[in-house]
């Protein structure tokens, strides 16, 4: 399969480990360039263009099997961040993603995701036949080159190695596991994992994490790392009354799962309550994600406290996937949605657009199989920003209570000068960020 490829190397994501350096990947995330086919037979592939597109984030699944889409990009300067951009606004003069900061650098995970996100929104996403999730981002890979098959496999033992990091991490902060186990099973099972992955992407992970299990005393000078990257790297938590419920092998399944999807199930189709026959196309959010190298994002939680049962199913009978559209105080905005379907059949569901909101958190599996389990998905949506409501000044949602501030903008220099009446922080208003540079009488 042919793809013209637009390369992006992270050069600043190399992940600096006191005692070595683990320098990820080139991610190339497959975009098709304006004017150019995917393959050589324009009738084997299919070219959608989107509505809007999705930030990026985590499947997290908590201990009662409950998954929900958690934000890379939540806050920036302690400002809540949407989490979907329409492509008129981000293919608009003078945009610009309020998750990037003035002082990040060009290969931080915030300008990386923000130009997969603008190539998204201008070229749309050509698909194949069968094409994977995997298939998507399997490709040529300095200094080896991957099938999807094999990044399926490295990108899984990927996701187990960090959450098995972050759970002994947490068990040794929390003295819940002795040294001398964690010990053993590093030299064994985990220095294996690494060195399959080194032979898969000639990266040298033993190196910089030998250091941190060389001794009890070394593991315990390491702990600060390792809750930062939990929470900045694969962005996660720091707490390791959390982390110590990482489940490795379970998060590794979920990857492997999320990787072997169709490609097309990141594609969400959207249609309009008042006139069914118009249809538009959202990106998900791990179409966004894609471009980060090593963007595992599947973590799974269990409490080792509990006994696992087996469930006992009395019969074999498919129940419904409900479908709940719902601001932040559980107020219903749209009417619920119900399918149905055969034991074992897909289903798959998509947010809406309701005007005056945006969507904000994902609960439950978007896609899945109809099982004998009822089963629940639930779009959260919070009031959208309002637009310019007096006179030479602005009126936005601003900070965590999302109440209501005006900023007055100068008519001499609306750009670079703000009078700022009431709040002292920078603010995002209509996809751009304003902040009280000069205050003037």
């Amino acid at each position: 399969m042919s793809k013209l490829v637009r390369r992006i190397v992270l050069t600043g994501l190399t992940l600096s480990l006191l005692g070595g350096i683990v320098t990820p990947t080139l991610a190339q995330a497959a975009t098709t360039e304006p004017g150019t086919t995917a393959t050589a037979d324009p009738q084997d592939t299919v070219t959608y263009k989107f509505d809007s597109i999705q930030a990026p984030y985590d499947r997290i699944t908590d201990e009662q099997g409950q998954t929900t889409h958690t934000p890379w990009f939540a806050k920036k300067q302690g400002v809540l961040v949407p989490q979907l951009y329409s492509v008129a606004d981000i293919t608009g003069d003078n945009f610009k993603f309020p998750f990037v900061g003035a002082y990040d650098n060009e290969g931080d995970d915030s300008r990386v995701i923000a130009a997969q996100m603008t190539s998204l929104a201008q070229n749309g996403l050509t698909v194949s036949p069968d094409e994977s999730f995997a298939d998507y981002i399997a490709q040529p890979n300095p200094p080896k080159e991957l099938s999807s098959d094999e990044l399926t496999t490295y990108y899984s033992d990927y996701t187990y190695f960090f959450a098995w990091l972050f759970k002994v991490g947490a068990q040794t902060d929390l003295e819940t596991r002795d040294f001398s186990d964690i010990k053993k099973e590093y030299d064994g099972k985990i220095t294996d994992m690494l060195t399959k992955m080194y032979d898969l992407s000639g990266i040298n992970f033993t190196d910089t994490f030998d250091l941190y299990f060389a001794s009890e005393d070394d593991l315990n000078s390491y702990l600060p790392q390792i809750q930062d990257l939990a929470k900045s790297y694969r962005y996660l938590t720091d707490s390791s009354e959390q982390l110590v419920r990482l489940d490795p092998q379970a998060s590794a399944d979920k990857e492997r799962a999320l990787l072997k999807e169709p490609l097309t199930n990141f594609i969400i189709k959207q249609t309009d309550d008042s006139d069914p026959t118009k249809i538009t196309y959202v990106a998900d959010g791990q179409l966004s994600a894609a471009a980060v190298s090593t963007a595992t994002t599947c973590y799974v939680y269990k409490d080792d406290s509990k006994p696992t049962t087996p469930a006992v199913t009395p019969s074999a009978t498919s129940q419904p996937v409900t479908v709940h559209y719902v601001d932040e105080q559980g107020n219903t905005l749209k009417p619920d949605k119900t399918l149905t379907g055969s034991l074992g059949d897909s289903y798959k569901t998509a947010p809406l657009s309701i005007d005056g909101y945006q969507l904000v958190k994902t609960t439950g599996d978007e896609s899945g199989k109809f099982t004998s389990a009822n089963q629940s998905v639930t779009y959260t949506y919070r009031k959208a920003a309002a637009d310019v409501a007096v006179k030479d000044s602005v009126r936005l949602c601003h900070q965590e209570d999302w109440s209501l501030r005006v900023l007055n903008l100068h008519q001499e220099d609306p750009q670079d000068h703000v009078r700022q009446e009431v709040a002292d922080e920078p603010a995002y208003v209509q996809g751009h960020w304003y902040r009280d540079r000069e205050k003037r009488g």
